[in-house]
């Protein structure tokens, strides 16, 4: 007989930790862990939606970014076949991308992603 065939045995410990007091990392508040956390149940509720909200502002700015950089891109080709100055194609690129970062500066803080 194999090593392979034979059956597994599943060991479980039997060392159950007691609860203990902790502070929360951000309310301050006391509550009783019986693990290694720093956050009560209500601050966890609010850390994970902060990530999953960080997550999804930072892939709408990567969205914005390649649409404001194709853009761009396409302007300036089109604006050189008319032009040849580089002032010109500097100013038209100048002011479109002033246009799209204050719509998108009040994007953010219509999002209350900055305070101020």
């Amino acid at each position: 007989m194999r090593l392979l065939d034979k059956e597994l045995k599943s060991y479980k410990s039997s060392y159950v930790r007691k609860p203990e007091w902790a502070l929360c990392k951000y309310c301050k508040v006391p509550f009783l862990t019986s693990t290694f956390d720093l956050e009560c149940q209500r601050c966890k509720v609010f850390v994970k939606y902060n990530i999953e909200y960080s997550a999804k502002v930072m892939l709408v700015f990567i969205f914005f970014a390649f649409i404001n950089g194709l853009t761009l891109v396409s302007t300036n080709l089109f604006i050189y076949k008319f032009t040849k100055n580089i002032y010109h194609v500097s100013l038209v690129m100048t002011l479109k991308t002033l246009i799209i970062s204050s719509i998108l500066w009040k994007i953010i803080k219509k999002l209350k992603i900055i305070e101020g």
